[in-house]
Parts: structure tokens; C-alpha cells; sequence
């Protein structure tokens, strides 16, 4: 899990860094057996060597801890897997 998350980080957007597992959760237990799992990457450099596939249009966007919250308070952010996620990381501080 976490080197397909550090390939998927490249991938995507071109940084770069080495991850920890943080978290795992299992996103509809009463009908699914999936887990989806939250990997931290910290001090991530970026390569400028992104390489999304063909059908995908990515932008990066950079965000602070409290800009991060703004955008789920306002509801620019609502998958809650990512909500969670992010949780997940708050819990590791």
C-alpha cells in the first residue's frame, strides 16, 4: 500500500517522498469488504515529472492546515474519505 501510494503521489503530481501507513477505514462495511487506506507522505519534493494518464486532467493545488479546513467547513471538499483521512493524520499529532 504505501509504495502504490508513493508511485500514485509521482504519478499524479509529480512529487515525491517517502510514506507511512496512518490509517486504514472500510468505507460501507454493511455492503462492501473494500478498506481504504491513508498513507502520509511528509517531506515530499517535487520532480516536475508528473505523467497522468491520457483521459486525466490534474491540477496540484497546495493548501494550508487551516485553508484545508476552510474548504470542508464551506463544502469545497466533501468526499469523506478524504475528510476522514485527513482525520486520521489530525490523530497523528
Amino acid at each position: 500500500m504505501v509504495l502504490a501510494a508513493e508511485r500514485e503521489l509521482l504519478e499524479e503530481t509529480g512529487y515525491t517522498g517517502q510514506g507511512r501507513l496512518i490509517g486504514t477505514m472500510m468505507p460501507n462495511p454493511a455492503i462492501q469488504t473494500n478498506r481504504c487506506y491513508t498513507v502520509l507522505i511528509e517531506e515530499t519534493v517535487n520532480t516536475g515529472q508528473d505523467s497522468p494518464d491520457d483521459f486525466e486532467e490534474i491540477e496540484t493545488i497546495l493548501l494550508s492546515s487551516e485553508e484545508v479546513k476552510h474548504a470542508i467547513r464551506c463544502g469545497e471538499m466533501q468526499n469523506a474519505l478524504h475528510i476522514t483521512s485527513l482525520y486520521q493524520y489530525e490523530l497523528q499529532l
